[in-house]
């Protein structure tokens, strides 16, 4: 597959993986054009692979369905790093700089890497995230360019278990070359979220076992943590509550429209009304 005309992604997930096809156009605009998925069980845990082996299998196959979607092999994918450890921490650094010349985006680098050194007992740095650049006391949202004497970084370390990685390396040890690790709950503010929703917002992504918070503030993230509350309590307290299947819960939580509106759809599952 050509990697300059297709981008594939992996999402692990508590109940399912998806794999992801976008196509890049001549323009540079990206679209994703195919999904393909397969719903698993037991085999992730709040986020983190149990069954490698299995976890593995069900990842080759997808990368089969894609391969006779597009018509061409799978080289290398990015893979989405999520689940109940990860969360940020804060992390600061101070330099002294040359007064004499201006900041540029390798001190920048530098600063950011220095930042992820500070460890974090028990835990691994997957990600940086900058949060404000202070220049000699002045506040600056891109300091390259900027000529000060000192500099002060203040940013998020976005840490999980280790277990959370290594089983993730050992699923895609079968060939298939892994280009990056994103963090997903990034990806996902990245996506949804407008410049303006980032000076100030909460952004709650509910998955099947675990529930990410993400807190934006003056444009950067300002703190995040994964809890272990999920998609699946609704579809046992529905089961519980109606004395149905959990399947049937399933199908009635996610064919409900919203409940606040006056023109829902008169929905029945199996004898549930919605």
């Amino acid at each position: 597959m050509d990697k300059n005309q297709y981008i594939v992604a992996f999402e692990i997930g508590s109940s399912k993986i998806v794999g992801a096809v976008a196509e890049k156009s001549s323009a540079g605009m990206v679209s994703v054009s195919h999904l393909v998925e397969e719903r698993l069980s037991n085999c992730v845990r709040y986020g983190c692979v149990q069954n490698v082996e299995n976890v593995k299998a069900a990842i080759n196959r997808i990368i089969k369905n894609i391969e006779d979607q597009v018509g061409g092999d799978v080289t290398q994918v990015y893979v989405g790093v999520s689940g109940r450890s990860l969360h940020s921490e804060v992390s600061e650094v101070n330099r002294g700089l040359d007064a004499t010349k201006p900041i540029t985006a390798e001190i920048i680098s530098g600063i950011i890497r220095d930042a992820s050194r500070n460890p974090i007992k028990n835990y691994e740095t997957i990600a940086v995230v900058p949060r404000t650049f202070v220049v000699d006391k002045n506040v600056t949202a891109d300091p390259v360019g900027v000529v000060g004497s000192s500099i002060k970084i203040k940013a998020n370390l976005i840490v999980s278990k280790p277990a959370i990685k290594q089983n993730l390396t050992r699923v895609m040890s079968f060939g298939t070359n892994v280009k990056d690790y994103i963090v997903t709950p990034l990806a996902v503010g990245e996506y949804v979220l407008t410049d303006s929703e980032r000076l100030g917002c909460m952004l709650v992504d509910l998955g099947a076992e675990t529930t990410t918070v993400s807190i934006y503030k003056d444009g950067s993230l300002a703190y995040l943590s994964t809890l272990p509350l999920r998609g699946r309590n609704i579809t046992r307290d529905i089961s519980n509550g109606l004395s149905v299947l959990e399947d049937t819960a399933e199908r009635v939580k996610k064919n409900i429209n919203n409940p606040l509106e006056n023109n829902v759809d008169n929905i029945v599952i199996e004898g549930v009304n919605s």
